[in-house]
């Protein structure tokens, strides 16, 4: 169940920054259009998988389009409307974003009730069928014309390899155990081939991850932002229906309607946060949402062998408010603090910070 789930998180945060850099130079309706079309053959062959280990396979190709597709939409709603309206046209972004998240849950809960696990898979592929007509119809292209396309393929092997052997080592060290000697050797290999990355990136023409973004304190600050609430939903999102289903014994179509106390709480205030950022200082809807968050974590590790539903679903509303008020605020913070030449590699910089 880990590597189903972490096989599409590790190939999505390896290739963040490559995928942000690859948009800027050849072009980021391409990119996006590309990271469709690979999500919809890896959907059908995760689908179609006779085994786990061809499903974490096929996963770690829908990381990889998840990658692309990611960076280059919000690089492309950057183009498409003025600085004052970046708020609002990210607000809707992460709102359909928080619907998907709230729709997923729910929908995998009665496909399972009624079919298969591998129609799932099979649903998405209408849906990335409808955005690729939608996007080849109403979307100009945009790239950097002043930047090289070289791709710095130094860096991105450093970067491969060192975030590579981080993840590797934080999900296999519980498994393996955190003082042996496979574990302490991921680590050192990332902190060694991350550290050389960092120098690297220095002394190339056409960097990967340009680290003089993060001097920035508002792209600083959206970095941070976005890292923490990420970093809670993915463990939450994995955790909960775990616990509903093998603790509280609820069916997975339970599960995922109970996962709606977080899902539409942060859609709703996704799409409220967006515009509201437009209009007041970012900085507040951040420190507001983060505070929400905490609220609902904290209320989170009260949960045990008891079925204390109220208090469940008190905290995934909490959580699910604050997240929202920060997820869209915080990247369009983020981005717009870059000049706009370089919004492909800002967004790559950002959700691989955040992934």
């Amino acid at each position: 169940l880990q590597w189903i789930v972490n096989a599409f998180g590790l190939v999505m945060s390896v290739t963040m920054v490559t995928m942000g850099r690859l948009a800027d130079a050849y072009g980021r309706r391409r990119l996006f259009m590309l990271g469709l079309l690979i999500c919809a053959f890896s959907s059908l062959g995760a689908a179609l998988s006779p085994r786990a280990a061809w499903l974490i396979g096929f996963r770690s190709f829908q990381g990889l389009s998840n990658a692309m597709v990611i960076t280059t939409s919000q690089s492309l709603i950057t183009h498409v409307f003025p600085e004052e309206k970046h708020g609002k046209a990210l607000g809707i972004w992460t709102t359909l974003v928080g619907l998907g998240l709230a729709m997923g849950p729910v929908f995998g809960g009665i496909i399972i009730a009624i079919s298969s696990w591998h129609w799932i898979f099979y649903f998405n592929i209408p849906f990335l069928v409808i955005g690729g007509i939608l996007v080849r119809l109403t979307v100009k292209e945009s790239k950097n014309t002043e930047q090289s396309a070289k791709i710095d393929v130094p860096g991105l092997f450093l970067l491969v390899v060192g975030l590579g052997a981080l993840i590797m080592g934080v999900i296999q060290g519980p498994e393996w155990g955190w003082d042996s000697p496979i574990i302490l050797s991921l680590f050192g290999l990332a902190a060694l081939f991350l550290a050389l990355f960092y120098f690297v990136e220095h002394r190339v023409p056409s960097p990967l991850m340009r680290f003089e973004f993060f001097k920035q304190r508002k792209f600083f600050a959206a970095a941070i932002g976005n890292f923490s609430v990420v970093f809670l939903f993915w463990g939450i999102f994995f955790l909960i229906p775990l616990y509903l289903q093998n603790i509280l014994s609820r069916t997975p179509f339970e599960s995922g309607m109970l996962m709606l106390a977080i899902s539409l709480p942060f859609a709703l205030a996704s799409h409220y946060a967006g515009p509201l950022g437009d209009k007041i200082p970012k900085k507040y809807l951040l420190l507001n949402g983060l505070f929400l968050a905490m609220i609902g974590t904290l209320l989170m590790a009260f949960l045990n062998v008891e079925p204390l539903m109220g208090l469940m679903v008190t905290a995934l509303v909490f959580f699910g408010v604050g997240a929202g008020a920060v997820f869209g605020p915080s990247t369009s913070l983020g981005i717009s603090s870059i000049p706009r030449n370089y919004t492909g590699v800002a967004s790559g910089a950002l959700t691989t910070i955040q992934e």
